[in-house]
């Protein structure tokens, strides 16, 4: 029995990862950032953002404010896409 919970668990925490991972795409896409990948490195708790090139990290780095992934800005377009 608490195999299949945690299994219930597991997968609700899944879901709830996709969906953020969606919304953090989503909002990079509305700000005109084209990255290759999005993931987070376990280690450090860190948004780990790919870009192709230098140039585009650095033009991305002007481009794209401090406070966007953080926690109200999440919850704010969560409410606005969900």
């Amino acid at each position: 029995m608490n195999g299949k919970m945690k299994n219930d668990d597991d997968e609700s925490l899944m879901e709830t990862f996709s969906k953020g991972m969606f919304l953090i795409k989503l909002i990079l896409k509305q700000y005109g950032i084209k990255f290759v990948r999005v993931k987070i490195d376990e280690e450090n708790s860190d948004l780990v953002i790919g870009l192709k090139t230098r140039h585009l990290r650095d033009e991305t780095e002007h481009r794209l404010p401090m406070t966007l992934l953080n926690g109200k800005s999440y919850y704010y377009y969560r409410r606005k896409y969900y």
